[in-house]
């Protein structure tokens, strides 16, 4: 028997949907323990935190993103209903 495209439909939305790539960088980004001074996870792990936010924007940022704006990266953690960015 055939599916229909309803059923393609249904089964696609029932799968996980994959990660976006801000999301995926991010959380690499937080992840790196070599930059752990600079941005890091807070020790619960529900948070992470950019400590120094010059250095963040001049050497972490433009290592994952085409930009090294700040508050575009804050804008788009915002978006993206990331865990909570302390500043």
């Amino acid at each position: 028997m055939r599916k229909n495209a309803k059923d393609d439909n249904d089964s696609q939305s029932e799968e996980e949907k994959p990660v976006p790539p801000f999301l995926l960088k991010t959380y690499e980004m937080v992840n790196d323990n070599k930059t752990d001074d600079i941005i890091s996870w807070t020790p619960k792990g529900d948070a992470f935190v950019v400590k120094k936010q010059h250095q963040f924007s001049t050497e972490v940022l433009p290592n994952y993103f085409r930009t090294n704006c700040f508050s575009s990266f804050v804008r788009q953690v915002t978006s993206a209903n990331f865990p909570n960015l302390i500043v």
